[in-house]
């Protein structure tokens, strides 16, 4: 179930992204339809790479959210086979469960070597509603008020990128 970043971006499937607000407070965020390339002004657009989305993924399961797929691509970012993905994202899973975020920022260095987690699904335990949330900030959910409240805490506390 992989797929290419530079796809995603572009694909009519994906029309939502979390950016910064317009209103000039740099600890809100907000999600914004996307409606073209470059539409949004590259200073709103969250960076969100790989241990950003770990880092995230640790705020959201201690924040009533379950954790429940990595995806991933190679380093030239395109997607792996299915299976290897499928593999992968259980592998991160379990060193979360068993470990917590450092082991698993840690392992990326190791075990992971090369490859860069390109998007994480939490589930909520209030809504039972999925956020996907990709690199850049590209997401996916039906609940965004949901989705943006998380994000916005998960922001102000880690000071994401």
């Amino acid at each position: 179930m992989g797929y290419n970043v530079a796809d995603v971006m572009h694909n009519e499937h994906m029309t939502t992204q979390v950016v910064l607000s317009p209103h000039g407070r740099a600890t809100e965020l907000c999600i914004a339809a996307v409606p073209g390339t470059g539409a949004i002004p590259d200073n709103r657009t969250l960076h969100l790479g790989t241990q950003d989305l770990l880092r995230v993924a640790a705020f959201a399961a201690g924040s009533g959210f379950d954790l429940v797929r990595f995806y991933w691509n190679d380093p030239y970012l395109q997607p792996l086979d299915p299976v290897s993905e499928d593999e992968l994202s259980r592998e991160m899973l379990d060193l979360f469960e068993r470990f917590g975020e450092q082991e698993a920022l840690s392992a990326l260095d190791d075990d992971f070597d090369g490859l860069l987690v390109v998007g994480v699904e939490m589930r909520s335990h209030a809504t039972g509603a999925t956020i996907l949330l990709r690199r850049r900030g590209f997401i996916d959910t039906a609940q965004r008020d949901e989705a943006r409240d998380l994000l916005t805490k998960a922001w102000r506390k880690l000071r994401l990128t």
